[in-house]
């Protein structure tokens, strides 16, 4: 049916080419602070599942709690990283002085990166005040069932079993 409702339908492809000149540095740069933010957790779920035999799928699950919980922290970083990325990259193309010398105003090329910084607020709102209580729960009951696995592995150099490093 052609005359069925699309809100995308109206969306100028101006937008379009802007937003998918966000996305692409958005990824990349979201994948690279994340993997930075996890490195020392994913060390420490591989010493787990290889020298204490943790089952891989727990391991998994308490990978994406975790995931969850560090993205709200790396989406602000990406954001800015692929907002100057991508301002820059269409600047030195000299592709926002075609727009401009086409009759694009500022307010209109640049309501593009205000439109995705708004949603990815939105995703990071909804990580910080939906998700990340119940993954701190989740991660909880984790290191509870590491505690009760095998006593042994909540004790690490430098640390008595539940107690802060001691000096």
């Amino acid at each position: 049916d052609t005359n069925r409702w699309n809100p995308f339908k109206k969306v100028p492809i101006l937008n379009w080419y802007i937003m998918a000149e966000i996305l692409g540095p958005f990824l990349v740069a979201l994948s690279f602070f994340t993997i930075i933010y996890m490195s020392m957790a994913l060390q420490k779920m591989v010493g787990l599942f290889v020298g204490k035999g943790v089952d891989f799928f727990r391991l998994l699950d308490y990978f994406g709690y975790l995931l969850g919980n560090t993205l709200p922290s790396t989406i602000p970083m990406a954001c800015l990283m692929s907002g100057i990325m991508a301002a820059g990259r269409l600047s030195g193309d000299s592709e926002i002085t075609a727009m401009r010398s086409a009759g694009v105003s500022f307010t209109r090329i640049y309501a593009n990166f205000l439109i995705f910084g708004f949603l990815t607020a939105m995703v990071v709102g909804y990580l910080n005040f939906y998700v990340a209580p119940e993954n701190t729960r989740k991660m909880n009951e984790f290191n509870s069932w590491i505690a009760a696995y095998n006593p042994m592995l909540a004790v690490t150099p430098g640390q008595f079993s539940g107690d802060q490093t001691q000096k």
